[in-house]
């Protein structure tokens, strides 16, 4: 029951009730100077030979759902909830929202994508992919971003430099260049879930960061208390990523098998990572295991009930492990020809000062010349 009339030269299509409107021009496309306004409704555009060009009054389209699929490059100014647009031939696709919107889908074929909403919104993006041809790029301008699957990806750029925030909650970005907002200096991956496995786990974060291949700097966030009771070993760590616990995630391996740790890691990025505030118990190999990983930095973490509190081995430079607590673990540490580990109070103070272990029979292992003399000494391992 929803009136609506086409004039092109004002009102392109306009509702007074709260129905949905759809636009279906088979040849040419929607071009005008009015609004189209479905009130709760939703409204379909479709030009399969054509553009779409709404754009001259603020918030020209008001909708619940916006559905565009057209030719050609299309431009509209927008007050929905929720945008799903394909741009099927060579063209660009500009949005300008009013407000918070979801993106569904934000797809060109060879084209720039270009979303700017108000400052403060929040922006939930599923799925935006300018992913073929020579002009695949995404700009991003206002808001905070949350990306779910897949996510953003692009040929070209993904320009977030104007936006607010950036977290994902699954997915990823994926493209050559990546420009975080201005002011952030890391790419936010937030733990979602305490399931072992599927989005939002830490299993599914730290396997979509090494798939990135470690071009961010980016970060494993943790904002809730979070226990994972891990049925197998976490993926080795072999890029650059920050993991801040913030002491409110526990990894408990009773079930993840023998031998298996809780982080093993082999990154040797320059770019330095840092593992803080996680709890790790119940491991039948170390909670950290560093496997010629440089520059990484342990610090605040705890470990308990396991085999090795910590575990080194091979050219450790720029790494360290410091204010940590390791308590009833049957060896506190386990060092085997690491070179170049730093232990203890960053930057100063004894070999394994700052740490804490209890219970256990300490140290053992082979040492290195790159070790002081107070490695020698097992009271800085067992109290």
């Amino acid at each position: 029951h929803t009136r609506y009339w086409r004039d092109w030269s004002s009102d392109v299509c306009s509702s007074d009730l709260n129905g949905n409107v759809t636009v279906d021009v088979a040849a040419g496309g929607i071009n005008g100077t009015g609004r189209i306004n479905a009130g709760t409704g939703n409204v379909t555009l479709r030009t399969p030979a054509g553009n779409v060009a709404l754009t001259s009054a603020a918030n020209q389209i008001s909708a619940n759902a916006l559905m565009i699929t057209a030719l050609n490059s299309t431009v509209v100014n927008t007050s929905v909830a929720s945008l799903d647009a394909t741009i099927t031939g060579t063209g660009s696709l500009t949005v300008n929202e009013a407000d918070a919107i979801r993106i569904t889908q934000a797809r060109t074929s060879n084209g720039t994508i270009n979303l700017s909403t108000s400052a403060n919104s929040v922006v939930n993006i599923t799925n935006v992919s300018a992913a073929i041809g020579t002009n695949g790029n995404v700009t991003v301008v206002n808001g905070n971003l949350y990306l779910d699957t897949p996510g953003i990806r692009a040929t070209q750029t993904v320009d977030l430099q104007k936006a607010q925030s950036v977290t994902v909650l699954s997915g990823t970005i994926n493209a050559p260049v990546i420009l975080l907002p201005t002011g952030q200096s890391t790419l936010n991956y937030q733990v979602t879930s305490s399931a072992d496995s599927g989005p939002g786990s830490i299993r599914d974060v730290i396997a979509r960061i090494n798939a990135g291949g470690g071009g961010l700097n980016s970060t494993i966030l943790v904002t809730t208390p979070t226990t994972v009771a891990l049925n197998s070993s976490l993926p080795t760590m072999t890029v650059q990523m920050n993991v801040q616990g913030n002491s409110l995630l526990t990894l408990d391996g009773t079930n993840a098998g023998t031998g298996a740790s809780g982080f093993t890691i082999t990154s040797a990025s320059t770019t330095r990572s840092t593992i803080s505030g996680v709890t790790f118990q119940n491991f039948g190999g170390a909670g950290v295991d560093l496997v010629g990983a440089q520059n990484i930095s342990v610090t605040g973490i705890n470990v308990t009930g396991s085999t090795i509190g910590f575990r080194a081995s091979g050219n450790l430079t720029g790494s360290g492990v410091y204010n940590c607590t390791f308590t009833n673990n049957v060896f506190g540490a386990t060092l085997a020809n690491a070179r170049n580990l730093l232990v203890g109070v960053n930057p100063v103070g004894g070999v394994f000062g700052g740490n804490t272990f209890t219970g256990g029979t300490g140290y053992r292992g082979t040492r290195s010349e790159e070790h002081t003399s107070e490695l020698q000494s097992r009271q800085y391992l067992v109290c």
